[in-house]
């Protein structure tokens, strides 16, 4: 997966976490999104891209200091946490992933 393809799917993703907070498990997107994401790392399109054995994936756009992205107080931390409990507080953390996302600007490798 390139990473443009990967932010334009991550992007799908998040927004629709973000406009669906009651939505607690990824399983729940709609069947067409989920099978777009059902194959991947931690069926996410970032993790696919950048998790690799022994790396905190360093270049994801959803670290922070070199963190992943589930640290602490993290926008994905935040969303982990309150998914099951609070539906506003997940829809902002989601809200939050997507600004995160689209502020990132991918440049491919070039061969």
């Amino acid at each position: 997966m390139k990473k443009k393809e990967a932010k334009a799917l991550s992007l799908e993703v998040w927004t629709y976490r973000a406009e669906h907070p009651e939505l607690d498990n990824k399983h729940d997107l709609p069947p067409a999104l989920w099978e777009k994401i059902a194959g991947l790392k931690g069926f996410c399109p970032l993790c696919e891209l950048f998790r690799n054995s022994g790396s905190l994936c360093q270049d994801c756009p959803l670290n922070k200091a070199g963190e992943r992205c589930a640290a602490l107080g993290s926008a994905y931390n935040r969303w982990e946490t309150s998914k099951f409990s609070d539906a506003k507080t997940s829809g902002e953390a989601a809200g939050r992933i997507v600004k995160i996302i689209s502020a990132w600007e991918p440049e491919e490798a070039s061969i």
